[in-house]
């Protein structure tokens, strides 16, 4: 009975060695990976930050040759990414910066950590003016580039977009416009528009964004956009700026578009001043009064500072008509 007794003992007290070594090996091993695991995310973390960083000047880099000299294709670039991405758009008002600047920052979606990390650095553009809604998000989105005229040439506008979206009973010229658009269709009543797309109303309530004209020859070419219950004033190809972009970086890219509108004033009047007693163009007041009404509509800094533009829609379109000798831009 003893000797069965001591085999019993010496049994389990092997027993419980084993399941010693087999719980260390467990702790051990658990140790090892999260440390594995700990070391690989301070490694990787930092790195998509730089990606992100990098992929930011990219995109910023792609646009540059994306800008038009002639200022009529119609047809958009899509940019394709391998990864969900969000993009972050941000714009700075003229400040100490003469003519404000745009800032681009991007964050991918990873399977490894937080499905969304914090962006890359932002890149700041001091020369670009992008209109898009503060965050785009997907694996497609759209650029699409017009120029914007005071009637001179003020500037490229980049309209930045990641949804689709049906134009509604758009006029000729606006059909003809974005007739390659990607993303863009044109239908002749909201029925015919896709499931999910944005629809866009011309002189309708009816839709979710809604463009009044008030132009005098019912040609769309200035007038109001309404887009989530706030209006915009718009001018030319700024329809679509006040189309894709939400009101407060529209307000915020018009101010610097108004910056630059000022200082664009200012030298063509000087030029006028200097060729003048040779051949006079004419404009010297109309310049003079759009250089100061420019600078009044950038310093408003109320989210409907655009609510004075159609002054200045006006007075362009005054100095576009005039009959000038001397032809100045």
């Amino acid at each position: 009975m003893a000797e069965r007794t001591a085999f019993n003992f010496r049994h389990d007290k092997n027993a419980f060695e084993m399941s010693f070594a087999f719980m260390f090996s467990i702790i051990v091993g658990a140790i090892i990976l999260f440390s594995a695991l700990y070391i690989t995310t301070k490694f990787i973390v930092p790195q998509r930050h730089i990606s992100q960083s990098e992929a930011a000047k990219s995109l910023s880099a792609l646009i540059d040759p994306l800008e038009t000299g002639s200022g009529i294709s119609s047809e958009a670039t899509i940019i394709k990414v391998t990864a969900e991405t969000r993009i972050y758009s941000r714009c700075y008002r003229p400040g100490e910066d003469i003519f404000g600047r745009q800032g681009i920052s991007l964050a991918m979606q990873s399977g490894i950590g937080e499905k969304w990390q914090e962006p890359g650095e932002e890149t700041a553009m001091n020369n670009k003016y992008i209109f898009s809604n503060s965050t785009l998000q997907g694996k497609n989105f759209y650029i699409l580039v017009k120029q914007f005229n005071m009637p001179f040439k003020v500037a490229d506008l980049i309209f930045l977009y990641d949804e689709k979206y049906c134009f509604v009973n758009a006029p000729r010229w606006i059909k003809d416009d974005i007739e390659n658009s990607g993303n863009i269709n044109i239908s002749s009543y909201i029925g015919e528009c896709e499931t999910g797309s944005i629809s866009v109303c011309f002189n309708s309530y009816a839709c979710d964004i809604n463009v009044f004209d008030a132009s005098n020859d019912n040609s769309f070419s200035s007038g109001r956009v309404m887009k989530e219950g706030i209006y915009s004033d718009y001018s030319g190809n700024l329809l679509y700026a006040a189309i894709f972009s939400d009101s407060e970086i529209y307000e915020c890219n018009l101010a610097r578009l108004m910056a630059r509108l000022e200082k664009l004033s200012y030298l063509y009047l000087e030029k006028s001043r200097i060729i003048e007693p040779k051949c006079s163009s004419g404009l010297n007041e109309e310049l003079a009064e759009m250089a100061n009404n420019a600078m009044a509509l950038k310093q408003e800094g109320t989210p409907s500072s655009s609510g004075s533009f159609g002054s200045i829609i006006s007075l362009s379109e005054e100095i576009d008509e005039k009959d000038s000798i001397c032809r100045i831009f």
